[in-house]
């Protein structure tokens, strides 16, 4: 992996015979401004390396005002006589007295000594929290020199260098692949890192408070709201052992906590934050876990650099089992070192079975790896893959997947009981633009959306099995109170189905004294609800463009009882006054869908969902 040396950037220090602005000025100059006691007053001028931008404005030069410390420093490091300068002007670097009362500008002594400088030049608290915008993550930037010479043989040369370095671990992400989440969701995720809320920057050197600890969410700064990527500058400290950072999708929350063997194919350690470094951490996230590599680099400005990603290795992880799981009839557990809990292979991870006692049943698991079960008989065995930390298992009755049967009672199965089910799970987790707000005077089970359900089969009257979205184009709508005001094009992008359907069938009841069959596609939810909405779900609604674009995505596939979606299904959908909806096409489960739209009389398929 390349390596580049840390430059940020150079001061320079002028004789005050090149003058206070960037004039030329001959190395045989004398200098000539004194001060009241005939000394040389020394000037500064701030530079930024062309190759290494450290600043977040427009152009990555300095901004205005920029506080910079200078003191003179001892061979013991004690430091001494603190001056206080800033930024003249934008990206100019030029830099003038702070104004301080009664201070004056650095001299030129006559004899050599050093000095050291930082920026900013503050001593208070620097709030590291909220990094989520240019301004406040350019406020945490903290930038220092090492201790250099100020001597005759510099001052005839008419320039002093003052190397500015990092001081700051540079916390990168790149949310690398979604297996299960949608593009649309990704871009939508936010990710947080974990650190100290205040750093101390006192003359120069980070600290935190002393009561604190590395625990605080950090937000993120993207420069682009729908980027994959962002980052952060936090205090340098080891956080093995801690949270690192969140990931928060589609309504689910995966967590990274670095173990004391996290390390990458170059040895480095996750988890151990250096300062002027950037690490660079790629996120792999599928429905069921987590994987993470990382790379490091020196920073080198804001511009981001392509590196190799390096393999994430973890050993050693163990799995905690409760009596609640260890006591199931018949249960065994393979995989495990024979001294105890530790997994032998982390990669293989290890399987755990038992004689099932409920149909619905199953184990579920805190930490990052990939789980998969399958039954033989009543034998059920969850097999745990691909362990990237410790492993805690729990029991529950009620466990589900996608592709689980959705039953009549509310209860899921991987088996088809022709008396009960009524659909599929076809998406776990609400999505990122859904909640239970939207849905009111329905409650769900713990107060929150766990998934979305499509009906087994598509909606029939009799011998008839496509329906008109509205029977004539009379509807009053007011577009301003439809849940997707503004839709346009067909860029349906939120799940509001069952917003959506409420609306449309209260403007038709509104209309027609209770009747709503005028919206013959929405109606059906209404005629399939019946009297009894199943307990803990929205009860069927018709589904907006966005649901049924995602659930063709899935592409659900053949299972006993369930009828693949192929045909043309209306949505809930419409632009303006609805004279024509919206529509999209199946073909065996997939499909183009160009003509978004078609006229309400035209008849299509209806397919109902629920949430959950």
């Amino acid at each position: 992996m390349k390596q580049n040396p840390i430059l940020q950037g150079a001061f320079m220090l002028w004789m005050a015979a090149c003058g206070v602005g960037l004039a030329s000025c001959s190395h045989e100059a004398d200098p000539q401004a004194m001060d009241a006691t005939d000394q040389a007053v020394v000037r500064f001028d701030g530079q930024i390396d062309g190759q290494a931008t450290t600043r977040l404005n427009a152009t990555g030069g300095w901004k205005a005002g920029d506080g910079v410390g200078i003191a003179t420093v001892a061979d013991d490091g004690t430091l001494g006589d603190v001056k206080h300068y800033k930024v003249a002007e934008e990206n100019n670097g030029r830099l003038v007295p702070a104004g301080v009362t009664g201070e004056k500008p650095f001299q030129w002594l006559g004899r050599e000594y050093s000095v050291k400088a930082w920026t900013p030049s503050t001593t208070g608290a620097i709030d590291l929290a909220d990094q989520s915008t240019a301004e406040k993550h350019y406020a945490c930037e903290l930038l220092a020199t090492d201790k250099t010479a100020v001597n005759a043989a510099a001052m005839q040369m008419g320039a002093l260098p003052l190397t500015f370095k990092h001081q700051m671990t540079k916390m990168w992400f790149l949310l690398q692949n979604h297996t299960g989440y949608t593009d649309e969701e990704a871009q939508a995720a936010t990710v947080e890192f974990y650190g100290y809320p205040k750093a101390t920057f006192a003359n120069g050197v980070v600290g935190y408070e002393t009561d604190a600890e590395p625990t605080t969410a950090i937000k993120t700064y993207k420069a682009n709201a729908d980027s994959k990527e962002g980052c952060a500058l936090l205090v340098p400290c080891s956080m093995i052992g801690k949270p690192l950072f969140s990931v928060h999708i589609a309504g689910d929350t995966f967590t990274y906590t670095p173990k004391e063997n996290d390390q990458n194919a170059a040895g480095q350690k996750l988890g151990v934050l250096v300062a002027g470094v950037k690490q660079q951490y790629y996120i792999q996230l599928t429905r069921k876990g987590i994987e993470v590599k990382m790379a490091t680099s020196p920073i080198m400005g804001w511009t981001e650099q392509e590196i190799e990603d390096s393999n994430v290795e973890a050993s050693k992880f163990k799995v905690n089992v409760p009596t609640e799981v260890s006591g199931l009839s018949d249960y065994a557990i393979t995989g495990l070192e024979s001294a105890g809990s530790l997994i032998t292979d982390a990669s293989n991870g290890f399987t755990v079975s038992y004689t099932q006692s409920n149909a619905a049943d199953g184990i579920l698991f805190e930490g990052n790896a990939t789980r998969t079960r399958t039954q033989n008989g009543n034998t059920v065995t969850f097999t745990f893959t691909n362990i990237q930390s410790d492993i805690t298992l729990a029991y529950t009755d009620s466990y589900m997947e996608v592709g689980y049967y959705f039953n009549n009672d509310g209860t899921f199965s991987a088996s088809y009981d022709a008396n009960k089910a009524v659909g599929i799970v076809w998406k776990i987790g609400a999505h990122a633009t859904d909640n239970v707000s939207k849905y009111s005077d329905i409650t769900f089970k713990d107060s929150k959306i766990h998934g979305y359900v499509v009906a087994l089969a598509d909606e029939q009257e009799g011998n008839e099995n496509t329906f008109m979205w509205e029977t004539a184009a009379t509807l009053e709508m007011n577009e301003d109170a439809y849940p997707e005001h503004g839709l346009g094009n067909g860029n349906s992008t939120k799940y509001l189905g069952y917003a959506n359907t409420k609306y449309i069938l209260g403007k038709a009841e509104a209309q027609a004294n209770g009747d709503s069959s005028m919206v013959p596609a929405c109606h059906r939810s209404k005629i399939k609800n019946g009297n009894n909405i199943i307990t803990n779900t929205s009860g069927w609604y018709l589904p907006n463009r966005k649901q049924l674009l995602d659930l063709r995505t899935v592409g659900m596939g053949t299972q006993d009882g369930y009828t693949p979606l192929n045909d043309c299904y209306w949505t809930s959908s419409f632009d303006g006054k609805p004279d024509n909806g919206y529509r999209v096409v199946f073909e065996n489960g997939g499909g183009t869908n160009t003509d978004f739209w078609a006229g309400v009389q035209t008849k299509y398929r209806v397919r109902l969902m629920l949430t959950f």
